[in-house]
């Protein structure tokens, strides 16, 4: 992510990334937002629910705090850890990684995760093209949703 934007949710949401001044032998937030920009709005809103219900918790316990420990991509998916949360927290954190499974990384657009020589990322289909011919590697067959065949089966692949 573009130090601007996550410099943005940094300044939005200080409690949420507080722990991102601290050497990376204390927490991953050192290395920062490790995700491509179409990913923001994902995680602004993520934040936003987050912190509107830290501030209701905090209304009967006061020592409630959750901090992100590590926000990245892995196997083509958000992954956002974080310290001191509750099962409401973590629900939301589960939306957000089904979320970014369809948008893409890059733009934001509608995306779909998929293999490019086991390397998992999540793109639209105009970058998906860039990735291939910048890359070299090949994929197997991709759908978009509004092009699934009829007789489409992904139990498989979930």
């Amino acid at each position: 992510m573009r130090q601007e934007l996550q410099d943005e949710l940094y300044a939005k949401y200080p409690n949420i990334f507080a722990q991102k001044d601290l050497p990376i032998t204390q927490s991953c937030m050192g290395w920062g937002i490790n995700v491509g920009d179409g990913w923001y709005k994902i995680i602004d809103e993520l934040c936003q629910k987050i912190q509107d219900h830290t501030l209701e918790v905090k209304r009967t316990y006061k020592k409630f705090n959750p901090q992100a420990s590590q926000v990245k991509e892995k196997f083509g998916v958000l992954r956002f850890y974080i310290d001191g949360a509750d099962e409401y927290i973590y629900n939301l954190i589960d939306e957000a990684t089904a979320k970014s499974a369809k948008t893409c990384d890059v733009c934001g657009a509608d995306g779909h995760c998929a293999s490019y020589r086991r390397w998992w990322v999540t793109l639209c289909k105009e970058h998906s093209a860039e990735y291939i011919a910048k890359s070299g590697h090949s994929i197997d067959e991709v759908y978009y949703d509004e092009e699934l065949p009829e007789d489409f089966d992904d139990s498989e692949t979930t």
